[in-house]
């Protein structure tokens, strides 16, 4: 979870120390963020940064007042996830990214790590019950389109899911699903599609648990995290020093 600023950081204007350290989570484990007067203007406005609302291994999310969440996270690879998914209807809708210069520092080792902050869109998690019963069957189908995907890794703009694949892979994801089946196969079926064009536009969708999807306002469900996803750097980020950005190739 995220704490509030250290009382003796007086020089950040709002503070917490995000992540949690996993064993088999290569990179994980705490660091502090820092965020300067300017900076913290630029992502909150006049308001205090608050409570996280919600945090994974390298990542927390905090409320803006206009309706929308900032996401403060070190996980490149979620940042170039989102730059290759923009557009997609079945990904959260990312209004800006940027990287918080001179901000993180990881709490074990005292060396600055890379942090950037992330203004999307506000979804509903799914509840317990909504968690409950389509967690083996998103399994199962992940399963199956990571290894029908496998065989695409030196062309993956040539994997396709067609019609006719995505509903045969959603019965038999949801062969045994008691409750809901008709949603169940119509989620996996979506699933397989987005799946399939995260995958040719280089994002390997491995993290594809239930606690990584949201609800928007008009009811579609949508991906939140594209960490662990293997794809390569972009070349361009926009840095937030201060009020005014720079951006800066890599």
């Amino acid at each position: 979870m995220a704490s509030r600023r250290p009382p003796s950081d007086k020089a950040c204007a709002a503070g917490a120390v995000l992540g949690k350290h996993k064993k088999r989570v290569k990179g994980s484990g705490q660091y502090h963020v820092c965020l300067s007067p300017s900076q913290r203007e630029a992502l909150f406005g006049k308001a205090h940064i608050g409570k996280a609302i919600g945090c994974g291994t390298f990542a927390c999310v905090f409320r803006r007042s206009d309706g929308r969440v900032v996401k403060l996270t070190k996980d490149r690879e979620d940042i170039d996830g989102f730059i290759a998914a923009k557009g997609l209807d079945h990904v959260i809708r990312v209004d800006e990214i940027r990287e918080l210069a001179q901000a993180g520092t990881d709490v074990r080792t005292k060396k600055p790590v890379p942090v950037y902050a992330l203004i999307e869109e506000r979804l509903r998690p799914w509840s317990r019950s909504e968690q409950k019963w389509i967690d083996k069957p998103l399994r199962k189908a992940g399963d199956a389109l990571m290894k029908g995907a496998g065989r695409f890794k030196r062309s993956p703009e040539s994997f396709r899911v067609s019609s006719e694949n995505a509903a045969q892979i959603a019965r038999e994801a949801c062969s045994s699903a008691s409750r809901k089946p008709e949603a169940c196969r119509r989620f996996i079926g979506e699933f397989a599609e987005t799946f399939a064009e995260l995958f040719r536009r280089g994002v390997i969708f491995q993290d594809s648990h239930p606690g990584n999807f949201g609800v928007d306002k008009n009811g579609r469900w949508k991906i939140l995290d594209l960490g662990y996803s293997g794809i390569k750097p972009r070349a361009v980020v926009d840095v937030l020093e201060g009020l005014q950005m720079r951006r800066r190739r890599r």
